[in-house]
């Protein structure tokens, strides 16, 4: 349960890193989707960094190199945003929830995410390798 926590206000954390790197690099004139290229790479990178020595440090028994450790974790967060994207689609499909408008859309797509990103993270990127 720590971890999961963990990994939630490193999650929160890198929503405001996110949108602060965004509008900075709007107000330098970058444009928009450059802009968000890069914020979201300097994002996922961030939170490599951050979950790797803080959310799951004590559980990495050996460590893989860094760079192949990146790539899996930037693969669960891809897998991560196109379950968000599909999740999100079809819940403002369902009646009920578009009644709510689309933040409960936007709300369904980010918790079936978390859990796809924690589990990806945990299971896959960061889990005990004993040699």
């Amino acid at each position: 349960m720590i971890q999961f926590l963990r990994f939630c206000v490193v999650g929160a954390c890198l929503f405001v890193f996110d949108a602060a790197v965004f509008s900075g690099l709007l107000w330098l004139g970058l444009g928009q989707v450059p802009a968000r290229l890069v914020a979201i790479a300097l994002a996922v990178f961030v939170s490599w960094l951050a979950n790797r020595s803080w959310t799951f440090g004590a559980q990495r028994a050996s460590v893989r190199p860094g760079a192949r450790e990146f790539a899996a974790f930037a693969a669960t967060q891809a897998l991560g945003a196109a379950v968000n994207a599909g999740v999100s689609l079809a819940a403002y499909q369902v009646a009920w929830i578009a009644s709510a408008g689309p933040w409960a859309a936007v709300a369904a797509g980010s918790i079936a995410a978390l859990a796809v990103n924690f589990a990806g993270a945990k299971f896959l990127v960061f889990r005990r390798r004993d040699h």
